[in-house]
This record gives C-alpha cells, sequence and structure tokens, in this order.
C-alpha cells in the first residue's frame, strides 16, 4: 500500500499517526517512488489534486494494476489547477460517505458541522445559541478577535485564528504577537525580521513557507512548508532556535532563510489551517468570506469555533456601507462561491442546460435597448402636450414595445394607440393600456413581428 500527499508535512503526518509510508505527489511524478503492483494507492486530500494529475494517476496505477482511492473532502480547498472531480465522483453509487465526525468534543458541534458543510442555513441557529456567532465592526475587528484569541491563550489552550487572506494573516499575527509584548509573555529585543515583514521575538510562534534540506532538524529531518514551530533562542549571526510544536524536534534557522519563508503562525489562512487541529478556532468572517473558509475556519477546534462576524461594509466595502446582522452575514458567507468546488465538465453541463434560458434573456436585453432606443426618437418626434403627458410612463411604454421584435411593428402599435389620447378624461395611463393591449395582440398574431408592413406615411414623423 502508498499513500500519496500534496504536502510534505501531510505524508509526514501520515506516517507518524498511520505507520504507513506515505510520499508526496511530486515525489512520484518525478519518478522517486514505485506504485505497488497489485496494491493499493491511496490519494490523500484528493479534492486539493488537480484533474489533470489524477488523470495521470488512473493510467499509472491501472498499468500497474493497483486498485487507486481518493480520500477527501470537496467542500474544503479545491485545487489551485482545474479540479472539481472529487465532487462528481461523490455522487456515484459505489462512493464510500464518512458519517463519523470526531475531532469535536461537543456532540452537537459534530452534527452541525455537517449541516454547514452541506450549507444548511438552519444550522445558524445552533450557532448562535451556543454563542459561536459573535458580531464586530471592521474598525475593531482585530481588536476583538485578539482579546478572544488571548482569553484562550492565557488559559492553556492552543488557538487559532484564520482569516481570509495572507496580508490580513499577518496583520492579526502582528496584533496577537502586540498583545503578548504587552502582558509580557513575550520581551525584547527583537531578534529578526520575518517575510511577512513582521519583527521576531523569542517565544514567538512561527511557521516555516518552504520545504528545504538545508535546514536538518535534531532527528535528521528536513525543515517541511507549513511546519510550526516555538522560537526558544538566538544565534550570534542572527538565526533562529526553534522546536517543533508537534513533534518536539529541533532546528536553527537562518537569517537568510527567515527574511524569506518565516512568517509568524498566530493567524493563519485558509491553506494554512486546512489540515491543522488546535482546542480553540477563531474565524474572521468578512464580506469575502468563501463557503469553503468557513466550513475549513470554523472545524478547527476540538472545544469551540467561533466566528467573528463582520457587519459593515457588504455592499460598499471601501465606504463601509451596507451593514447586515450576524446571522445574514454569516449565511452570505455560507454560500458564497458555490461553483467554487465544481469540476469542468459539471460547469460545461449547467452552461448547455441553461443555453436556451441564457439566449432568452439576451433577446429579450436587446429587444429591451430596441424599444427604448426607438421611444426616445419618437417622443421627440410628438407635440410637446404629449411629451410632457407621456414622459412619466417612459419605462411602462418601453417594457410594452419591447414584446414586438421590429421598429416596423413598433410605430403600428404607437400609431393606433395615439389617437385615445385626443378623447376627453384620457390620459397617459390608459394610452399605456391600450398600447399593451394592441401590442399582446400584435405580438401573437402571425405576421405581426418583423415582417410587418405599415404604410410609409406612419413612419414619419408625428406633427
Amino acid at each position: 500500500m502508498t499513500v500519496l500527499c500534496l504536502s510534505a508535512a501531510a505524508a509526514r503526518v501520515v506516517t507518524e499517526e498511520t505507520g504507513m509510508a506515505a510520499h508526496t505527489i511530486a515525489s512520484w511524478r518525478i519518478g522517486r517512488v514505485d506504485l505497488p503492483s497489485g496494491g493499493v494507492v491511496i490519494v490523500d486530500e484528493a479534492s486539493m489534486v488537480p484533474t489533470l494529475v489524477l488523470d495521470e494517476l488512473v493510467a499509472a496505477t491501472r498499468r500497474a494494476g493497483c486498485r487507486l482511492t481518493l480520500v477527501g473532502d470537496y467542500a474544503q480547498m479545491g485545487a489551485p489547477e482545474a479540479g472539481g472531480l472529487l465532487h462528481d465522483l461523490a455522487a456515484h453509487p459505489a462512493t464510500v460517505h464518512l458519517t463519523s465526525v470526531r475531532r469535536f468534543r461537543n456532540e452537537w458541534e459534530r452534527d452541525a458541522s455537517t449541516r454547514l458543510r452541506n450549507r444548511d442555513t438552519s444550522v445558524i441557529d445552533d450557532y448562535l445559541r451556543h454563542g459561536r456567532l459573535r458580531p464586530i465592526w471592521s474598525g475593531i475587528a482585530d481588536i476583538v478577535v485578539v482579546d478572544a484569541w488571548h482569553t484562550g491563550i492565557t488559559a492553556g489552550r492552543d488557538t487559532i485564528v484564520v482569516t481570509d487572506t495572507a496580508d490580513l494573516a499577518a496583520t492579526m499575527s502582528a496584533a496577537c504577537q502586540q498583545r503578548l509584548l504587552d502582558t509580557g509573555h513575550l520581551t525584547g529585543p527583537s531578534i529578526g525580521v520575518a517575510a511577512d515583514g513582521n519583527p521576531v521575538y523569542v517565544g514567538d510562534l512561527i511557521q516555516t513557507r518552504r520545504n528545504t534540506r538545508e535546514l536538518a532538524t535534531s532527528d535528521g529531518r528536513r525543515v517541511l512548508n507549513r511546519d510550526v514551530w516555538r522560537i526558544t533562542d538566538s544565534t550570534p549571526d542572527g538565526g533562529l532556535v526553534a522546536v517543533n510544536t508537534r513533534a518536539g524536534h529541533t532546528v536553527t534557522i537562518t537569517p537568510e532563510y527567515t527574511a524569506a519563508d518565516v512568517v509568524l503562525a498566530y493567524a493563519t489562512t485558509i491553506a494554512g489551517a486546512q489540515g491543522r487541529t488546535a482546542d480553540c478556532g477563531h474565524v474572521l468572517v468578512t464580506p469575502n468570506t468563501s463557503a469553503q473558509a468557513l466550513y475549513v475556519g470554523m472545524t478547527r477546534g476540538r472545544e469551540s469555533n467561533i466566528a467573528h462576524v463582520v457587519c459593515d461594509g457588504h455592499d460598499h466595502q471601501e465606504l463601509g456601507l451596507g451593514d447586515r446582522s450576524p446571522r445574514d452575514a454569516f449565511a452570505a458567507a455560507m454560500q458564497r462561491d458555490p461553483d467554487g468546488n465544481l469540476s469542468a465538465h459539471t460547469i460545461a453541463e449547467r452552461w448547455h442546460t441553461e443555453r436556451p434560458a441564457r439566449n432568452a434573456a439576451r433577446t429579450a436585453d436587446r429587444q429591451l435597448q430596441q424599444a427604448e432606443t426607438f421611444w426616445n426618437k419618437q417622443l421627440c418626434s410628438l407635440p410637446t402636450r404629449l411629451q410632457h403627458e407621456l414622459a412619466g410612463e417612459h419605462t411602462a411604454i418601453v417594457r410594452v414595445l419591447a414584446r414586438l421584435d421590429s421598429d416596423t411593428a413598433r410605430t403600428a402599435a404607437v400609431r393606433a394607440a395615439l389617437p385615445i389620447l385626443s378623447r376627453p378624461s384620457i390620459g397617459a395611463s390608459e394610452f399605456v393600456a391600450f398600447l399593451s393591449t394592441s401590442t399582446q395582440r400584435r405580438s401573437s398574431s402571425p405576421g405581426m413581428s418583423t415582417g410587418v408592413r405599415t404604410p410609409a406615411r406612419v413612419q414619419q414623423p408625428y406633427r
């Protein structure tokens, strides 16, 4: 049996926790890993593997006589390239769906995580009832989230903050670090500057962001991307001495690697959070948070997962406008980016299925534009009295005229309706009603569309 993973860090975790040999897909692609003849190949986090790479694996395992097993969750992060195949395969009758949720200590949260995954908005009531949705405003978001994070770590709980972007993660990590400095948990001076622009101190939590064999750990292993470390000391040349928070081995990180490939680890993005487990999770839910990010962020903590929901800036974020309740803002995030995990095949199939509706919508838009152009010209040619009388019904008249697909038919309809304006107690609304009845009759009658002919005199400007 062989297990293939996207990252070296994931492969190491699989090996340590299961005892099975695990390798990266990249190692297999360059010939460093042989597939077991007649055995089983397991692909971990298959939803993140590009479709073309999965195609290569299918062909290779077929040649080796192997069984290929894809394991993953399509509701989490998708592939960085064309993907979505696991989403399609999940609908296949032969697919096995795991039903036991083991991470959470609270039974209700196990059920809630499944409903969140399925985008069932009724789960919001459960999160609200247990105090897991907390409204915040963008101007004080960092203060509120850092307060919650600091409460967790001072109680001895491993706590993580999940954000939308790397820039926001760097900002939140800096705020967490400053809180530690203010409370005396960290002391200066700084011993370097990380790749995210933040200074680092002895005691800081950091994350390495590049696989390398240049930095050997105390047990002879290489440093991996997404490994999390605690700085314990510094070297005379400005290097960092750190201990791995999961495995306990140590490493000396050079100043060059620190400046290029080390970031603070108090807050992280969805990519950095996926695969991590903590005691408590805090998710900053903004007007840009996607369903995948929300699902990953709200499933990191064993004991609790709290959504700090930004309630402002939902319509015009740059102006701080568009307030929503925490319920509505959370629900919007649950539904955001609904096609992000669909395969190209499914998207193409939907595209072809919806083609008639798209064509009809385009035709309606085109006729509406043509009708508006036509009516603007006709209105200018009418006597001033009639222009003023009909101006208030402009939108209604354009919609009525859009039912006809030629200016010739529209001219005839308008010409037939105009005489009623000369009758006593007849106004513009009656004109629109008569015009509507006339256009319905014309558009439903054979020969009364593009090919209809009217006398030349009715095509002249009205006097």
